[in-house]
């Protein structure tokens, strides 16, 4: 491909990130890919034990956030969340061993349907070890 394709069409594809992790410092990563999308979060919500990020203060019965955080301020902020909000369901029986985990998504073209703001959503899930 040629650097003008590169620079320019980019920016209008539709970017989808969607990972499964443990830990601060992935976390981070994760939400610095979510830069490529928007560079900055600015409300928040929680519906449904998930935390739903905004790119804009517009967005339905969202919390505006005190400054517009860059993705890693919101990974710190999101993280402190994470640490105080267990899954939402029982802790899988499995014959391996499991673990407190989160679950992002992030869409350039949104990650709610009615939403047009939101573009991150993360939750609290229980991860599944192998033996």
């Amino acid at each position: 491909m040629d650097d003008n394709f590169n620079n320019q069409k980019s920016r209008e594809m539709n970017t989808t990130i969607k990972l499964a992790m443990t830990g601060f410092d992935n976390l981070k990563v994760a939400m610095q890919l979510t830069g490529q999308i928007f560079k900055r979060v600015e409300a928040y919500k929680v519906k449904d034990n998930t935390m739903i990020l905004y790119w804009s203060d517009k967005g339905k019965n969202v919390q505006k956030l005190p400054y517009p955080m860059t993705p890693d301020q919101a990974a710190q902020f999101v993280w402190g969340w994470l640490e105080n909000t267990p899954p939402d369901y029982s802790e899988p029986d499995t014959d391996g061993s499991t673990g407190e985990a989160w679950e992002l998504y992030a869409r350039s073209w949104g990650v709610l349907d009615d939403e047009q703001y939101a573009y991150i959503k993360v939750r609290p899930i229980w991860f599944i070890y192998g033996k």
